[in-house]
């Protein structure tokens, strides 16, 4: 799948809007001191896997394990794509 974001492209971002993170949702989120956009794989209680969309070349929670539900800074709820 190809990724979604890309370099350049903007996106806005809704904080803590997501009470209840949904399967498909994509999410900003902060691990290891760096920020991350990914969608939401699975749901278990206050824990999220999460993937990017770029399954190849994604680092997400196959990587650094599932995150948890207050590492979430917001969803994204827009795309500008910026064309180069």
């Amino acid at each position: 799948m190809e990724p979604t974001i890309h370099e350049g492209d903007i996106i806005f971002v809704v904080g803590k809007y997501l009470a209840r993170p949904n399967i498909g949702s994509v999410v900003l989120f902060k691990k290891n001191s760096r920020l991350m956009v990914k969608r939401i794989k699975k749901v278990k209680m206050n824990e999220l896997e999460v993937e990017g969309d770029n399954i190849s070349q994604s680092t997400d929670s196959r990587n650094f394990g599932p995150i948890q539900k207050k590492e979430i800074i917001g969803g994204v709820v827009k795309i500008f794509h910026v064309s180069s």
